[in-house]
């Protein structure tokens, strides 16, 4: 059995308001509701360079603090170090102290390394491009795939 509804277009605008708003709470309290998106969080880590560029004299150093955090619960060893330099370094900069540390992260706790890059002192002026990556230690035995991530830091010589 069919009804037709006659009358003005504020009308009808008006019977369609009301059915959304008492028909709306009924589908959205439905058992049957599907979520539009879920999200899921993957266990992760943030890596971060302080500070990210920097100007050192010939003789002089400067100090790279590398940050570690955990994302979405990661609780891990991350391994980080120096992985590439642009031109490479002993040609004027070079790495002093340690060249890598095993940072463990947790979703309590965060950790950080210092890196120290000297110019040596007859070093001439020129931009160097630090790249500086860390990886989780443990792997996939643990449940954990490898996660790598990395950034660069920009090194002056003037």
């Amino acid at each position: 059995m069919s009804r037709n509804f006659s009358g003005s277009a504020a009308e009808v605008k008006g019977l369609a308001v009301v059915l959304s708003v008492i028909l709306l709470p009924l589908v959205l309290a439905s058992p049957y509701a599907v979520s539009a998106s879920t999200t899921t969080c993957q266990p992760d880590f943030t890596l971060t360079l302080t500070p990210a560029s920097a100007t050192v004299a010939p003789g002089s150093s400067v100090r790279v603090t590398v940050s570690v955090a955990s994302v979405c619960g990661l609780s891990n060893t991350v391994n980080v170090g120096i992985s590439g330099a642009s031109p490479a370094l002993g040609s004027g900069l070079s790495l002093t102290h340690q060249t890598a540390y095993d940072l463990h992260v947790s979703s309590t706790m965060s950790s950080h390394a210092v890196l120290t890059l000297t110019a040596a002192s007859g070093a001439r002026a020129m931009t160097y491009l630090v790249t500086i990556t860390g990886h989780t230690v443990q792997g996939p035995e643990a449940g954990i795939h490898s996660i790598t991530h990395g950034g660069t830091v920009t090194i002056t010589v003037a």
